[in-house]
């Protein structure tokens, strides 16, 4: 049985008001802040139970402290706290429950809240149904006095404080006033620490979004390493930082946060780029959380991700089209290195030609003098190889720079590899290189330079073979779909580095030693295969090989046979 507390006064409110009002400022989580409530009014009301039930978010929530256990502390949600259409008695509501919710919806006698504190143990209550109805209920058995107070703050009721004791006549009128007192400092300080949880929360959104406008201004980083750290950037913006992951996905690529996890509640939004949706942003949290507006999420925490996803759509566009300028101005580099490759290709061919054909003609005949010396038939011989050579390389600027064009006409690829492999298959098998080769029986045939073709062939089986020292796998494929063929030639080399890849098309650069190479072969692959309207793909790995995949149109005639 509970004996009749001291009176409390005016330094116990002031005592009590001060440690809920400073408790409040100190950050603590509303779980621990309101137990620390709990104990100081308990402690002071000297009474078995005290109760709140509080709106916390979009939820009510109930936090019970009781004296008779050292440390006792519960609180769990309370699932249609906030109906207004129960009317006494409500099936499953306890009284206590009942007179709760009619407090808190201002429906009591008094709208200051309820005090029972007569041996009679009974509260009147008013309905608002018919006009005034009112109702009485009793207090459950072994509850004596009971305080149920409004938690307001100006016109807005929070929740409501219940101080309970199982024997009559515990409170009397001066303790309801000083509890109703007390009610009011809780819903000050409830909303001091809700105003302060939201401009928080708002900062960390506000974070969010400067840090990732910030990114798009980063012009020297690349679109990659951007998304890469996009991800760290929007985890600690959310309610739950610690627990939550984020997934970038763009295209066919996927960015996530390092602690990324499966996901059990998950807030997605569509990341859409020049009105097409292009991948999509998600946040997500691996265990279950408490519930809030959508899921465990804040409805201001959705319209973050929605507002990230238009600022990294922008970034994005501002990229690509960065990349789309950069490589158009590539390409109009390259079509003037063309040009001047071409001129220079076409006054190399009437200036040189002439000179290197006398060469040539003049060496030839003095080759068919009798009786010529050992060592004039082999400087000879090199005057002959040496004009060839020199011929060779005019041919080739004039493929590469198109000043010769192709003659086409109906060519099986087929056909063209397995010429080519005939006349190259010994330098293969003495470079201890072991072929392998898949040619698409069903295969097309393209309209074509089979000459053209054949050089195309010739210097990629060449590199590939120079590219394996001592040794390796050569394997030459061809395939096909309804738009094209495609040749592909596989070695497991020595591979390239990516500043050597993006350098191979240029005219006289080289990786060979002196002597061995012009630097011409695959500026003239390319050249042949821009001038059949195809195109031509590299891949490459160092330390484990490369791949050239050369892809040619088919004839309309051909594509309308693979269609019908």
């Amino acid at each position: 049985m509970s004996t009749r507390r001291k009176k409390s006064s005016n330094s116990d409110f002031r005592t009590l008001a001060t440690d809920i009002l400073r408790r409040a400022d100190q950050g603590a989580l509303i779980g621990d802040y309101l137990r620390e409530v709990l104990s100081s009014i308990i402690e002071c009301a000297a009474c078995p139970q005290v109760r709140m039930t509080i709106a916390d978010l979009t939820r009510f929530y109930r936090f019970t402290r009781t004296a008779a256990i050292s440390g006792n502390f519960h609180f769990a949600p309370i699932p249609g706290f906030g109906d207004d259409t129960l009317t006494p008695p409500a099936d499953g509501v306890s009284d206590i429950e009942l007179l709760e919710r009619l407090v808190y919806f201002g429906r009591t006698a008094d709208p200051d809240g309820l005090f029972i504190g007569d041996p009679a143990g009974t509260a009147t209550v008013t309905m608002r149904t018919g006009a005034g109805k009112k109702h009485t209920l009793r207090l459950p058995g072994g509850i004596g006095s009971l305080l149920i107070l409004p938690i307001r703050y100006e016109q807005e009721t929070l929740g409501v404080l219940s101080l309970i004791a199982d024997n009559a006549g515990f409170f009397d009128n001066d303790d309801a006033d000083f509890y109703r007192n007390i009610a009011a400092v809780i819903g000050i300080a409830r909303t001091h620490r809700q105003a302060k949880f939201h401009l928080r929360e708002r900062i960390k959104e506000l974070t969010c979004i400067y840090r990732i406008t910030k990114l798009g201004s980063d012009t020297d980083r690349s679109l990659d390493p951007l998304l890469r750290e996009a991800v760290d950037i929007i985890t600690p913006a959310f309610l739950f930082p610690e627990a939550a992951s984020c997934r970038i996905m763009l295209d066919r690529r996927t960015y996530t946060s390092l602690r990324y996890n499966t996901a059990k509640h998950t807030l997605t939004v569509e990341l859409r780029i020049d009105g097409r949706p292009r991948g999509l942003i998600e946040v997500s949290y691996p265990t279950d959380l408490p519930t809030l507006d959508k899921g465990p999420f804040l409805k201001e925490e959705a319209s973050l991700l929605e507002a990230v996803a238009k600022e990294l759509a922008v970034i994005i566009q501002r990229r690509e089209a960065q990349e789309e300028k950069s490589a158009l101005q590539n390409q109009l580099l390259h079509a003037d290195r063309l040009v001047t490759v071409g001129q220079l290709s076409a006054g190399m061919a009437h200036e040189i030609n002439e000179p290197l054909g006398a060469i040539l003609g003049f060496a030839q005949l003095i080759q068919k003098t009798p009786d010529l010396s050992g060592q004039v038939v082999s400087d000879l011989d090199k005057i002959v190889k040496s004009a060839i050579h020199a011929r060779d390389i005019i041919r080739k600027l004039m493929l590469f720079s198109r000043q010769m064009p192709p003659q086409k006409r109906p060519t099986d690829l087929n056909e063209q590899v397995t010429a080519c492999l005939g006349l190259l298959e010994p330098r293969i098998r003495k470079g201890g290189v072991r072929l392998v080769t898949e040619l698409d029986p069903a295969i097309p045939p393209i309209v074509a330079d089979p000459a053209q073709i054949h050089q195309i062939l010739v210097n990629l089986v060449v590199n590939a073979v120079q590219a394996m020292t001592p040794g390796g796998t050569l394997t030459i494929r061809t395939r096909h779909d309804r738009e094209q063929v495609a040749l592909i030639v596989e070695d497991t080399g020595c591979g390239m580095t990516p500043e050597t890849k993006d350098k191979i098309f240029v005219p006289f650069f080289t990786t060979k030693e002196i002597g061995e190479g012009t630097g011409l072969g695959l500026p003239v692959v390319l050249g042949i295969v821009t001038a059949h309207g195809g195109r031509i793909e590299v891949e490459s790995v160092p330390g484990r090989g490369s791949r050239f995949i050369v892809s040619l149109p088919l004839s309309a005639e051909e594509k309308g046979a693979e269609h019908a």
